[in-house]
């Protein structure tokens, strides 16, 4: 089975630096995806990254977690690996 993973915002500066066509890319994803965003996000807005990462991104899986901040796979970590343990599982 194939998998993207993505971290960060792909529309900053520094995602858009390291990915340039992110944007015209999620259209053609292909394999499952999993897009993980925490609603306690002070930096990115939910809205403008996960909510529409996953209108655009087919197949794509999206997972809010409560009160997660931006560092979520910092201050997150056992929820964030149950979250992609549970996601390659199925």
């Amino acid at each position: 089975m194939g998998f993207t993973l993505a971290c960060g915002n792909p529309d900053s500066d520094f995602g858009g630096a390291v990915f340039p066509a992110w944007m015209h890319l999620r259209k053609r994803f292909d394999v499952p995806t999993l897009i993980i965003h925490g609603d306690g996000d002070q930096i990115v807005p939910i809205g403008a990254a996960a909510l529409n990462s996953a209108k655009l991104v087919k197949n794509a899986t999206l997972k809010i977690d409560p009160g997660a901040p931006h560092g979520l796979a910092d201050t997150h970590k056992d929820q964030l690996n149950a979250d992609l343990l549970a996601f390659l599982n199925t």
